[in-house]
């Protein structure tokens, strides 16, 4: 992993990763390998957000065409969730 080159701030204060401990400097690599992971469930959790939706549109879309019959509530699908 890169080392950063720009001051990293921690607590309000900022030091130079190289003048850091090299424990502080693992922690600091864990950090930032936890933020990028934390930013790519992020895009992932929107991507399956655009695919539940695409999904739960072909499956009304499909219902409607087949004449499907509504049955008890009990055993239905979620509605689709309000958009956030």
């Amino acid at each position: 992993m890169n080392k950063p080159a720009d001051p990293i701030s921690i607590d309000g204060k900022d030091y130079q990763f190289d003048a850091l401990s090299p424990r502080a400097q693992v922690l600091v690599q864990h950090i930032s390998s936890v933020d990028q992971q934390l930013d790519g469930l992020d895009r992932q959790m929107d991507l399956l957000k655009v695919a539940r939706h695409g999904c739960y549109s072909l499956l009304i879309t499909q219902v409607q065409d087949n004449g499907e019959q509504e049955t008890d509530p009990a055993g239905r699908i979620p509605e689709e969730p309000p958009a956030s």
